[in-house]
């Protein structure tokens, strides 16, 4: 399509030198993310692999990117079949890049497809507390939550958002009232279960 094409003429060898480094680094990491999004997961491992040599030329100045280029590497594996690997490269590189959450987010996708929402929501939560937290954050956590069968902890999650933001100043985006209206779904069949099984 138009986007990949665009991408393609950034990342041609004949394309301007003139074109900054960071440019051309962004642009092979996204089409590595359409490749991914495409289910061409040999093309997307030539990308990472290319940023990552790329990288390692620039020395210092490519800094910056390099957690995103072992962490595109290490999303592969996982969807080549060894999540494990993918889940461990991912922890250590958080080790190193603690502040984030891009990196908990992607560690939190990989737990939930590994069927552990619960510890998907753990490595989420650092990122979500505070009022101005990222909304996909919010909304991942609250996922995660749902997923696990903790709908009164994403609840509580989407409450105090709108309360440390004023309700009535910011009402929650829509994205959030979704999980709110989940939520509280999930809460009142669980308490029908429980009036059913008293009678």
């Amino acid at each position: 399509d138009d986007a990949v094409a665009e991408l393609d003429a950034l990342l041609r060898p004949t394309a301007d030198a003139s074109v900054d480094p960071d440019v051309r680094w962004q642009a092979r990491l996204a089409r590595a993310a359409v490749h991914q999004v495409q289910g061409r997961l040999d093309a997307a491992k030539a990308d990472c692999e290319s940023l990552a040599a790329e990288l390692r030329a620039a020395g210092s100045r490519a800094a910056a990117f390099a957690p995103a280029a072992l962490a595109c590497l290490a999303e592969l594996r996982s969807l080549q079949g060894d999540p494990q690997a993918a889940l461990r490269a991912l922890a250590a590189l958080q080790v190193q890049q603690p502040n984030h959450p891009w990196l908990a987010l992607l560690r939190a996708e990989l737990a939930q497809r590994l069927g552990l929402p619960l510890e998907a929501a753990g490595l989420l939560e650092p990122f979500t507390s505070a009022a101005d937290a990222e909304i996909y954050m919010v909304a991942a956590h609250a996922d995660a939550l749902l997923e696990g069968g903790q709908p009164w902890r994403a609840l509580a999650l989407v409450d105090a958002r709108r309360l440390r933001r004023g309700a009535a100043e910011a009402p929650l985006p829509e994205a959030l009232q979704l999980r709110r209206a989940l939520a509280l779904a999930r809460i009142g069949q669980h308490d029908d279960a429980r009036s059913q099984a008293r009678t």
